[in-house]
């Protein structure tokens, strides 16, 4: 059994700079992109907010063919009750790759009803 509690790295093995941040196409995709770590893919002007040392990579390039998304799936997490927020997520996917399109959250407001 190997023990992870050590390091907080460990623990959470996704990581920021795992993914690749880039503007996408509502139809198409990229059909093939290589992902890098290097200084020259680094986004600065994005803050994070994860682990220290956690840095949004750009891709390090991408090809000249585009082609349509294989499909797409639209996630809801309902809100429960209290300060809890409903959110959402659209996902396409091409190739093995998954494309977040879209996300976010609200706060349901409830109607104010005069008698």
């Amino acid at each position: 059994m190997l023990d992870t509690t050590l390091s907080d790295m460990d623990r959470y093995p996704l990581k920021l700079s795992d993914l690749v941040v880039m503007d996408l196409d509502k139809v198409m995709a990229p059909m093939n992109l290589t992902w890098a770590s290097g200084p020259d893919q680094w986004l600065k002007d994005l803050p994070t907010v994860g682990f220290s040392g956690d840095r949004f990579y750009g891709p390090m390039w991408t090809s000249q063919q585009w082609t349509e998304y294989a499909g797409s799936i639209m996630t809801i997490d309902p809100s429960g009750r209290g300060k809890d927020e409903t959110s959402y997520a659209v996902v396409k996917y091409l190739h093995g790759r998954l494309y977040l399109l879209d996300c976010g959250g609200f706060r349901a407001v409830t109607p104010k009803v005069s008698l």
